[in-house]
């Protein structure tokens, strides 16, 4: 997990991290997986009303820097949850912002879907 905080105003106060996810190797495949889910939920201690102050951004580009994702690729959380599928094989990376009051855990989830057990 890579990341970095920018104090500006404590009202414009902005911080960001970098989660990178694994995909599977498909040198050891013992099984195959059509697609990933990924959940990203707030803690419970974050109040629903800040939840869209807090914005993700799925790509693949390891060379972007952190945060750095274009305006338009930027996802607020809605509902307690931000989630998302993706290849099992890719690795990507998630840039997750606070903005503003915003400062706790999150917890990223990850479940294998579709799964076919194979005997190989």
């Amino acid at each position: 997990m890579a990341g970095y905080i920018s104090n500006q105003s404590s009202k414009d106060a902005l911080s960001c991290v970098c989660v990178k996810i694994v995909g599977l190797s498909r040198v050891k495949l013992g099984r195959y997986a059509s697609s990933v889910h990924i959940v990203l939920a707030p803690s419970v201690v974050i109040p629903e009303r800040l939840h869209s102050a807090i914005q993700v951004c799925l790509h693949r580009n390891v060379s972007r820097g952190v945060c750095q994702c274009e305006q338009d690729e930027w996802k607020s959380v809605q509902n307690g949850i931000w989630s998302s599928m993706m290849f099992p094989y890719d690795d990507k990376y998630i840039d997750v912002k606070f903005v503003g009051e915003v400062s706790d855990s999150l917890t990223v989830s990850i479940e294998e879907g579709h799964e076919i057990i194979t005997n190989w």
